[in-house]
């Protein structure tokens, strides 16, 4: 079957490919077309912060094709964001998947969240902060390090800044824990604060780390899909040094280790739901005006286009 794929491009580049001679900005690279998010002709190329992505690709089912496009926008993606040197984001912005006989699409929905919802802080957290602020023995670096890693919401980087606080704060300086004597120490104290299994998880034992989560995402390898596919690390990492501070530090649940989306953040939030339309009339299947429907009238009550219930077509999608 043959698919018709757009993914929305989250990005601070301007598109002006083809703009001085032609009028137009788009390029095509490795089969996919980059062109600016126009919502309409008259609309200026540079008060938006998106671009659109556009393939079509054949593909024994709309997943199959999904996995392609996904292959081809891995490798081109990071590549334009070095290039442009400006915030570049594609994997979580929403996507449209026309299957071309059937004038259906498959919508995966990413709708944009203002904000994050707050927490309390009130007098457990108080207490808390109260006991950190006298207690000697807690590297500064730690408390560095996790506040940049809160601070900041792209997966590996947040991952990345959590362990390197880890690191801190086992209280045992880099130089002193190359030297043999110090590397047992090390990982028992690692052992101590995250547990056997996170611990091996992230660095191994001392014998055998090449294979630790930690040593290959800081020399340069990337996820292993068995990674991500069913664990998110960054929440069970949190979870455990809410868990480490209660019964280390506190020795009382001073920090709830059940905060749902922790740690919060303002920015990169959205709601995230699929879906199968058709169109109404003269509507047209293009992420454009679905996302702009969808702003319009909510998802569950589109004007324009309808929302699939035919198993037949669901399944054979």
């Amino acid at each position: 079957m043959l698919y018709r794929l757009e993914q929305r491009i989250h990005t601070l580049a301007h598109n002006g490919v083809g703009r001085a001679t032609t009028h137009t900005t788009a390029f095509t690279a490795e089969g996919v077309t980059f062109s600016s998010w126009l919502v309409d002709e008259s609309d200026e190329w540079l008060t938006h912060p998106y671009w659109l992505a556009t393939t079509e690709i054949e593909a024994n089912d709309y997943m199959a094709a999904w996995r392609l496009f996904i292959k081809r926008l891995l490798r081109i993606v990071p590549r334009m964001a070095l290039v442009s040197q400006c915030y570049t984001e594609h994997l979580n912005q929403p996507i449209l998947i026309e299957r071309r006989d059937l004038k259906v699409a498959f919508v995966w929905w990413v709708l944009d969240r203002k904000g994050a919802t707050g927490l309390m802080f009130m007098e457990k957290e108080k207490s808390a902060l109260d006991l950190l602020l006298g207690h000697p023995d807690i590297p500064e670096e730690f408390f560095y390090y996790w506040r940049d890693a809160l601070n900041t919401f792209g997966y590996s980087s947040r991952l990345l800044l959590m362990l390197s606080a880890v690191e801190a704060l086992t209280g045992i300086p880099y130089a002193e824990r190359r030297r043999k004597r110090k590397g047992d120490a090390f990982y028992e104290r690692l052992e101590q604060i995250l547990g056997k299994e996170l611990k091996e998880i992230f660095w191994g034992t001392e014998d055998d780390h090449t294979n630790a989560l930690r040593h290959r995402l800081t020399h340069g390898e990337y996820f292993d899909p068995q990674d991500t596919r069913e664990t998110d690390y960054r929440d069970l990492l949190h979870s455990r040094i809410m868990q480490y501070f209660n019964e280390a530090i506190f020795k009382e649940p001073l920090l709830d280790t059940e905060v749902v989306n922790a740690p919060r953040h303002p920015f990169g939030n959205a709601g995230k739901a699929r879906s199968f339309l058709r169109p109404r009339a003269n509507a047209k299947l293009a992420l454009i005006d679905v996302l702009t429907d969808a702003k319009a009238h909510d998802i569950n009550n589109l004007a324009n286009y309808e929302h699939v219930r035919d198993d037949q077509i669901r399944n054979n999608f």
